[in-house]
């Protein structure tokens, strides 16, 4: 391995947090796109010098301008770097990208070596390496090369994956983000103050990043909903047409409960600036409980910004779409307008069933794809064609002379239940609306298969009595767990992984 140039190095990845965070009053959180190049021509040197444009690097990401300015270092020197949200997702980077070094920013935006040597340090070790140079085959171009990993949210049962992007496609996402947004948010031509609040290691956030730079804004990357209600509420530059915001259903709940939503004060600041807030949400749909109180206490229609980790962004929901009701049914779905790239719904994924009213499961095609995942050192390419499954039911609705895309339920596998000496499969939303029914001071709830044909639910919220819901038929759970919280991604997304862990430590007692 290259000698590394001069910089500092933390005593482990468990200073990562700490290290990468900083002080607020050290470590900004806004700026014109223009210094952020600037910053990100310095980041480049610096990177340069400590060799980590010679092989694959982990990166701990944490939102403020300096971590904005690496990534778009990392993007002109065509460097392939896995970018983890946590340090916790640094052994996921060890055993399937082979990374050997992990880099944090330190206090000051200096990039420091956290953890070295993690799988081997040998360049003999490249041959392990064998997704990277399936993304670049020799004699490919330079700037094709280079490659940006992003984990995935980690919701399902296997937990978080590796998604492989190469630089070219997450330009070309962005591009086609800030023109779509800047028809909206900027008619008369003038700059926007783009708000990128969920962390910059996740798909989403990264493109709002780049899509900010595309279009020339004011970045503001905050760390937290405290940060974020400072940002919103702050004046915008005086040449910014209006905001927009790019954040998850987990920050605006956290926003929503924040002293300055509850207080009015800031659904005032808002309102005396005289310009919009276009606010998005994406991760997972967005619960009407929390759209309902964003237009209650911000005076802000949230709207859905649609995509997964693998596809990128697909759609953006419109005003002229989403907001009549496109159905009676609990399942009737989201409607975010006219997608973007080619989108066909297909017959599901082998051992998932479609909702009731569903065409089949949401598949596009764009240009700004992922590659695939990255396991075990190789690359494990999506579909032999060019559609990438979202893993969401879908069907199409007639709109304006056109038709628009209504994203339904996640396709999730079927409870494979027995009741009776009978086996019955349901699917995992039909008894969580069920038990949602059945008692109304429930706010979330999440089935799971159990052991032996079982039916493990978890409800978050009061519950009525002391009991928990008052249930018939097979719907009924076997086993119930009450928590003040349903366990989430910072997407929002909850994690039954780790509720099936739960249920599993709690034996006999849930």
């Amino acid at each position: 391995m290259r000698a590394l140039a001069p910089a500092r190095r933390l005593p482990g990845i468990r200073a990562a947090a700490s290290a990468a965070a900083g002080p607020p009053a050290r470590l900004a959180h806004h700026a014109p796109a223009g210094e952020v190049l600037e910053l990100a021509a310095r980041q480049r040197e610096r990177f340069l010098r400590m060799g980590l444009h010679e092989e694959p690097f982990a990166l701990l990401t944490a939102n403020s301008i300096a971590c904005a300015a690496a990534l778009r270092a990392a993007e002109e020197l065509a460097a392939s770097v896995v970018l983890l949200p946590s340090p916790t997702l640094l052994p996921l980077a060890v055993r399937h990208a082979r990374v050997d070094r992990c880099v944090g920013l330190d206090a000051d935006g200096e990039p420091v070596v956290l953890e070295e040597g993690q799988h081997g340090g040998s360049r003999a070790r490249e041959q392990d390496r064998r997704w990277l140079r399936s993304l670049h085959p020799p004699g490919g171009s330079a700037s094709s090369s280079g490659a940006c990993v992003v984990c995935t949210s980690g919701s399902g049962q296997a937990g978080p994956k590796l998604v492989a992007y190469r630089w070219a496609a997450c330009r070309q996402q962005a591009a086609v983000t800030a023109r779509r947004t800047l028809a909206d948010a900027a008619p008369g031509g003038g700059r926007v103050r783009f708000v990128a609040a969920s962390n910059m290691g996740h798909a989403y956030n990264l493109n709002g990043v780049f899509s900010a730079l595309e279009a020339d804004a004011e970045l503001c990357v905050p760390r937290d909903s405290g940060e974020l209600a400072r940002t919103l509420a702050a004046e915008p530059p005086p040449d910014c047409e209006s905001t927009v915001l790019f954040a998850t259903p987990a920050m605006y709940r956290s926003l929503l409960c924040s002293e300055a939503s509850l207080s009015g004060a800031l659904r005032g600041a808002l309102a005396a600036s005289g310009r919009p807030l276009h606010a998005f949400s994406a991760g997972c749909p967005l619960p009407a409980r929390t759209a309902a109180e964003a237009r209650d206490r911000l005076g802000v229609e949230v709207l859905q910004n649609y995509g997964s980790s693998e596809t990128g962004n697909i759609a953006l929901q419109e005003l002229t779409h989403g907001l009549a009701p496109v159905g009676n049914s609990a399942f009737a779905g989201i409607d975010v307008g006219t997608p973007w790239g080619q989108v066909e719904l297909r017959p599901p994924s082998e051992g998932r069933l479609l909702p009731e009213g569903a065409e089949g499961e949401i598949c596009t095609a764009v240009g700004w794809a992922s590659e695939g995942y990255v396991l075990d050192g190789e690359l494990v390419p999506h579909d032999a064609s060019s559609f990438v499954r979202t893993g969401d039911a879908g069907r199409w609705r007639s709109s304006g002379g056109g038709r628009s895309l209504v994203v339904m339920q996640r396709l999730r596998p079927p409870l494979q239940l027995r009741r009776g000496g009978l086996r019955l499969l349901l699917q995992p939303y039909e008894v969580e609306a069920a038990l949602l029914a059945a008692d109304p001071s429930l706010t979330a709830a999440a089935a799971l298969q159990g052991p032996d044909g079982q039916l493990h639910c978890a409800v978050e919220g009061p519950g009525q009595g002391g009991g928990g819901p008052a249930m018939e038929g097979p719907v009924q759970p076997d086993r119930l767990l009450r928590m003040e919280a349903l366990p989430t991604s910072p997407a929002g997304k909850v994690l039954h992984s780790q509720i099936g862990k739960l249920f599993a430590r709690a034996g006999g007692d849930a």
